[in-house]
């Protein structure tokens, strides 16, 4: 495969959706999260709902639903944003 430049535009894009896929993964929007974030199928994956693992993505409706019931109602925080917040310490004296 050949090399080429990124634009200064294509990780930012590539990041917000990604931010997107996650969001919409963790909400249960399966079927978005893929539509945003297509995966390969040269990878093995253990599904997070138990089973074998299995070699590239399953598309099914089986496993999208699947998919769907285990991953509801949560929210995507930001790394960077949980990082910079700290326990607050209290003292008791």
């Amino acid at each position: 495969m050949a090399r080429r430049d990124l634009t200064d535009e294509e990780p930012a894009e590539l990041v917000g959706r990604a931010a997107e896929a996650a969001s919409a993964l963790i909400r249960g929007d399966v079927r978005d999260y893929f539509a945003l974030l297509p995966h390969a199928d040269d990878y093995i994956l253990m599904m997070p709902f138990g089973g074998e693992p299995r070699r590239g993505v399953d598309l099914s409706d089986e496993t999208l639903d699947a998919l769907s019931a285990y991953f509801q109602g949560g929210e995507r925080s930001s790394t960077s944003s949980s990082r910079s917040r700290r326990p607050s310490s209290s003292s008791s004296s």
